[in-house]
């Protein structure tokens, strides 16, 4: 099952990303936006070369942005010598799509694996307790004392999970009052934290000893993670923690495609951003309350999330343009989306609630067509595959998909923002690591055993057991052989906070929609080639992960009142010096320091 989140509406420019492992929640916790995760996520990707999978090294662009170095450290550090050797898994089966790790495509499967295999067999706990500290954007699971998940993973792997488990509005405060404490659990999922990589050194381990290089052999799926999304848990020249990986795919725009192809046309995509507005007016009908397109309350209009700006060419993140590292605020190509989201909301395509939408109201309206677009996501995966779900469980169904990239200029290649590999990536939600507390070798290796268990590959028994719980009580297989979930599987297993952690990469497949992985692939073929990288992928701010939230609050609020035209467009000049004076050229010299350090 694919996943995802968009907290709340979760949002923070092109410095947001959703995490691909999220999703059936889904369903209420968010609609779109991108600019601050409650107004703040870090980091996106540039515009100018293609080039999926792997990042190439930095390079110099007269245009929009560039591609991300081939490595890059955090806080100085180089990451060369201390990335863990990549083994892509051997699987005992083959997708029904196989996918392009080159390009970052995922596998498609139209049904889950018949035979699920055992992916460790070697031993793996003591018999010890492992205490888990996370955050969750789930409903409620079954009590672990009543769950039958964690009872036979429990069994399974010869340990005892306690798992303390906090909702994600209140999961800053409780883990700013664990960590002034200094009460740690034995595995941390990383928030925000003044002073991280100092933070790290001193109350975490030291993972490098035992997954640098060929040292990770002895975790096999954890050697199946690729460089891409190591890179994220390196501070100091040291791995710091577990990532918790996101696939290749970034922001998108959903869209109704029921009243897109009957209003638009069928087959039908707009040829370039002029083109684009004429089909938003043809999709607006105020007298008929059918509007083309909304935004969630904590992005109004889509100003910072980034959709409208890598239409333009805008570098999602930072980018390298006429040989200066650049923010895409501080670029031709964003100033104009501006002005072209300005001109939406005056000719009225927005739904009027744009401002003040929560998730569950707006993606409950698009789903009965009062309007076709969202206005851009970071969470492809969650929001894509929550939107399918509910569209398929409507009489009539209605068909969700996403717009394919609008090139600036018609007939020219358009910009793609991927993702950064590890989620999430944000100043509030932290790093995207779950540390493991300081402990003697052999502590380490065993939780690391646990994890190398539970990062199974999709189509193992452990996977399986952990994404979907217990045959007959929590799943069962219909006339085709693929799963159909029990009404406690969820509560039981999705709503785990395991899932919301480090494991395996997530596959293109939805239970009992075997056309889901279809349409997914179709556009990750499409997508992903023309993607580009943030050029600051795996370089740490310490200013940035300290100030991006309020520099993004007050660079966005700007940003709304123009489009909105409460205030002029010559304001935007203002708001970038602004920007740039409290806090973004300091955070561009950190982030040249790291980037020079890692050549």
């Amino acid at each position: 099952m694919s996943t995802d989140f968009d907290f709340v509406n979760a949002s923070a420019g092109p410095e947001t990303l959703g995490r691909r492992s999220f999703l059936r929640l889904c369903a209420g916790v968010a609609l779109v936006s991108g600019a601050g995760l409650l107004a703040a996520c870090s980091s996106g990707a540039p515009a100018a070369q293609s080039g999926p999978a792997t990042p190439p090294a930095a390079a110099q662009s007269s245009g929009a942005a560039s591609n991300a170095p081939t490595v890059s450290a955090a806080a100085g550090g180089n990451v060369k010598s201390v990335l863990p050797t990549y083994i892509p898994p051997s699987l005992p089966f083959k997708a029904d799509l196989p996918g392009d790790a080159a390009k970052g495509i995922d596998d498609g499967y139209l049904t889950f694996p018949a035979n699920p295999y055992q992916s460790v067999k070697d031993t793996v706990g003591t018999g010890k307790d492992v205490t888990v500290f996370s955050g969750s954007a789930w409903p409620p699971f079954t009590p672990l004392d009543q769950n039958p998940v964690i009872a036979e993973m429990n069994k399974r792997m010869n340990v005892n999970l306690k798992l303390d488990i906090t909702t994600i509005s209140d999961y800053a405060v409780k883990y700013n009052t664990m960590i002034t404490g200094n009460d740690l659990p034995d595995v941390v999922w990383i928030g925000g934290t003044p002073n991280l990589v100092d933070f790290l050194k001193n109350s975490f381990a030291d993972l490098t000893p035992y997954l640098a290089g060929d040292a990770v052999k002895d975790y096999p799926n954890l050697a199946a993670l690729r460089p891409e999304t190591w890179k994220g848990t390196i501070f100091g020249g040291a791995i710091m923690g577990l990532p918790s990986p996101l696939g290749a795919m970034g922001q998108t725009m959903i869209v109704n495609m029921n009243r897109w192809e009957a209003e638009v046309g069928k087959g039908v995509a707009p040829k370039d951003p002029a083109d684009f507005k004429k089909m938003l007016q043809q999709l607006t009908d105020a007298g008929g309350n059918k509007y083309a397109i909304a935004s969630g309350s904590t992005d109004p209009y889509g100003t910072t999330n980034g959709w409208f700006a890598m239409m333009f060419g805008a570098p999602n993140g930072w980018g390298m343009v006429n040989g200066k590292l650049t923010n895409y605020r501080e670029t031709d190509a964003f100033k104009e989306s501006i002005g072209y989201i300005r001109d939406l909301v005056q000719a009225g395509v927005f739904h009027p609630k744009s401002p003040t939408y929560d998730a569950v109201a707006a993606k409950a309206d698009q789903a009965a067509g009062q309007f076709a677009l969202t206005a851009g996501s970071g969470a492809f995966y969650g929001n894509f595959v929550d939107m399918w779900n509910r569209g398929v469980a409507l009489n009539p169904p209605v068909k969700f998909d996403v717009i394919r990239p609008i090139p600036a200029t018609a007939g020219q290649t358009p910009t793609y923002w991927l993702s950064s590999w590890i989620w999430p990536r944000s100043p509030i939600l932290g790093p995207g690591i779950w540390a493991f507390k300081k402990a003697p070798p052999d502590r380490i290796k065993e939780l690391l055993r646990v994890w190398n268990w539970i990062a199974g590959p999709f189509g193992s028994q452990e996977r399986l057991l952990w994404e979907y719980g217990i045959e007959g009580t929590d799943w069962t297989r219909n006339a085709q052989g693929d799963l159909v979930t029990t009404q406690r599987g969820p509560a039981d297993s999705t709503f785990l906070a395991i899932r919301f952690g480090p494991h395996s990469y997530d596959p293109l497949y939805n239970p009992g929609t075997p056309d889901y992985a279809t349409a997914m692939n179709a556009d990750e073929v499409a997508m992903l080639p023309v993607g580009t990288y943030d050029a600051t992928l795996g370089v740490f701010s310490q200013t940035d992960a300290t100030k991006a939230v309020p520099l993004s609050a007050a660079f966005q609020s700007v940003m709304v009142d123009i489009v909105a035209g409460r205030r002029p467009v010559t304001d935007y000049d203002q708001a970038i010096n602004d920007w740039r004076n409290n806090g973004g050229d300091k955070i561009r010299s950190e982030y040249e320091a790291g980037i020079a350090a890692a050549q």
